[in-house]
């Protein structure tokens, strides 16, 4: 009984390490994909071309018993845009009540990090950042928002609010309709419970239009200019992973694949791109070095010669 929830339980976790791992590729490999996110959920108006750029998430924290060291907590995505605002962005498929208190926390040492405003005859100000959380799970009890009330000691109260967005109750017109295309890769989690159905088991012709109506979205998004090839690739790899997580079979299977899959970080066509470019600067940068020691060894032989 033990191994079983061992299992149950690593199987979580790693299950929730992938779509946690998907979310960060996309923000770092293409955080503008999150601008029509932004958008949809705080009614910004953020045109194409917005400048979005990723920031650090990690934040040294106080340790929370005496006999402690210093620890560091670590956000999922934080975003500038248009140099001035922030943004906190976290993908959770297992919720928790106490979520709600971890995205406080995250959001206090961001605005110490980043939007902390001092200055002399000012008064110190933190500006906190809006923050959202991303659900892509099936559950249907998920609520609209989590609130926690932050009462200070003058008795003011203030409702700390996170709001949740459903990925699943986007169809995937919504989601080109909205150019949320960022959630192209969860979507094939709506299929999840029906896998081994007896009542509603998931037909071949269903799932096999579903993936067309995918390729079809990334598709236009190239044609509109909205995506590079590159991206393209990218969406469609972390699509593959996705499908090879949801559609294994048997339990026994799903723990070893599952385990062989994020072994390794998810390796995408623009992080071999990226290998390439690094190692050609390296050889350039080797390249310089030679030409600047030769230019030097030149120049000190002309003055050698000159003094002769």
């Amino acid at each position: 009984m033990t191994n079983d929830v061992t299992n149950e339980n690593d199987f979580s976790s790693l299950e929730e390490k992938l779509w946690d791992e998907i979310t960060k590729k996309i923000a770092l490999k293409m955080p503008s994909q999150f601008l029509p996110l932004l958008n949809e959920q705080f009614h910004k108006d953020y045109p194409e071309g917005t400048s979005i750029t990723t920031l650090s998430t990690e934040s040294i924290t106080l340790p929370k018993q005496s006999n402690r060291k210093m620890g560091k907590i670590m956000s999922d995505i934080v975003f500038l845009v248009q140099n001035k605002d922030i943004y906190h962005v976290e993908c959770e498929i297992n919720l928790d009540d106490e979520m709600v208190i971890r995205m406080i926390e995250y959001d206090f040492h961001t605005a110490l990090t980043h939007q902390l405003t001092t200055g002399q005859n000012q008064t110190p100000t933190l500006h906190f950042p809006q923050s959202i959380r991303v659900y892509p799970g099936n559950k249907k009890s998920i609520p609209d928002q989590q609130t926690c009330v932050i009462r200070f000691a003058d008795g003011y109260e203030h409702p700390y609010q996170v709001p949740i967005i459903k990925v699943q109750d986007f169809s995937l017109d919504e989601i080109d309709e909205n150019q949320l295309t960022l959630f192209l890769p969860f979507t094939l989690l709506r299929f999840q419970p029906r896998i081994q159905s007896a009542t509603n088991p998931l037909g071949k012709k269903e799932l096999t239009d579903f993936i067309r109506h995918l390729i079809v979205i990334l598709e236009k998004q190239v044609n509109q200019g909205r995506l590079t090839v590159p991206q393209y690739k990218d969406y469609v790899t972390l699509i593959r992973y996705s499908a090879e997580h949801i559609f294994q079979k048997a339990p026994q299977q799903q723990q070893e694949e599952v385990n062989s899959m994020l072994e390794s970080v998810l390796v995408l066509p623009s992080d071999e791109i990226d290998a390439i470019i690094a190692e050609k600067d390296e050889i350039i940068a080797e390249k310089d070095a030679e030409i600047q020691r030769l230019l030097e060894e030149l120049n000190q032989f002309k003055k050698q010669s000159a003094q002769q």
